[in-house]
């Protein structure tokens, strides 16, 4: 996130504002941050982006999930952490711990509707994902 992007952002939680960050997606540069986690029984990569701008932000990080029910919508509007701080010593670990988490409250989403969570991509083919508990 360039500055400008992060005072804006600073700006709108001062306000009381949400920011929507998909949790799930990690960008096409192969530059970016990620960290990889069991997903599903298999090892996947998780943004760390999202768990860094809210330790910069110092704001509460939510989950949101919806799920169809028929002909109605679920929504699963969960705390993840009042506020999170990355250690400088021990960051990547950290960074990792929060994706396992993540991914875990995903999986059990996905585990009660399995159609209803896609990509558009291979969200386990990369070719530096050969490791659990990995940070690249």
């Amino acid at each position: 996130v360039c500055p400008t992007t992060a005072v804006l952002l600073a700006d709108k939680i001062g306000r009381g504002e949400f920011v929507a960050i998909a949790g799930d997606r990690i960008p096409v540069s192969s530059h970016y941050p990620f960290a990889v986690t069991m997903f599903l029984g298999a090892l996947a990569p998780f943004p760390v982006g999202p768990y860094v701008l809210a330790s910069l932000l110092q704001c509460p990080v939510y989950l949101l999930f919806s799920l169809r029910a028929g002909d109605t919508s679920e929504i699963h509007f969960e705390l993840f952490r009042e506020s999170i701080r990355v250690p400088r010593e021990g960051r990547d670990e950290a960074l990792i711990e929060l994706a396992a988490e993540y991914a875990c409250r995903l999986e059990h989403f996905c585990l009660r509707a399995p159609l209803q969570w896609f990509n558009f991509y291979d969200f386990w083919h990369l070719s530096t994902v050969d490791t659990p508990d990995a940070f690249r």
